[in-house]
């Protein structure tokens, strides 16, 4: 490649990260957390699209898991806990609140220095994802209809 160059190098998901599968999963794990709940559990569901996808290896069986019931419960286990310990001014609700605040400064330091690559590369991925390349025909019958635009 010289360095007058003017060509393309079109980056994408597969060339990108070293496991593309983790990528497509957490995008397809993203679109379904957003349906209703009867959605999710259809998806869910031994024999659904979500078993499918795990099959084909473009979704893992954790987030599967992670959609399901139980995982719900955890969440709002979680959600109360945390209130909780919010209301009783624990010490530890604290040194949580404090690491959230320095979470956020150092996400915004990796957006800064990797936003512009990671929007190229989200652009690309949501063209790929939306034109159905990473989801069986099912998808739309689970209800991915509602979430692909037209």
């Amino acid at each position: 490649m010289g360095m007058f160059n003017t060509g393309m190098i079109t980056e994408s998901i597969e060339t990108a990260f070293a496991d593309p599968n983790a990528i497509i999963s957490q995008m397809i794990e993203m679109e379904v957390s957003q349906l209703p709940q009867e959605k999710i559990e259809e998806f869910c569901a031994p024999g659904g699209v979500g078993e499918t996808l795990v099959q084909e290896g473009k979704l893992y069986k954790k987030t599967l898991v992670r959609l399901s019931k139980k995982d719900d419960l955890s969440k709002r286990k979680k959600m109360i806990a945390l209130n909780l310990a919010r209301e009783n001014n624990d010490p530890l609700w604290d040194k949580l609140a404090l690491n959230r605040v320095k979470e956020r400064e150092l996400i915004a330091k990796i957006m800064a220095k990797y936003g512009n690559k990671s929007q190229k590369l989200a652009v690309k991925s949501q063209k790929d994802f939306l034109k159905g390349a990473h989801l069986p025909q099912s998808f739309m019958k689970a209800g991915g209809d509602d979430r692909v635009s037209k």
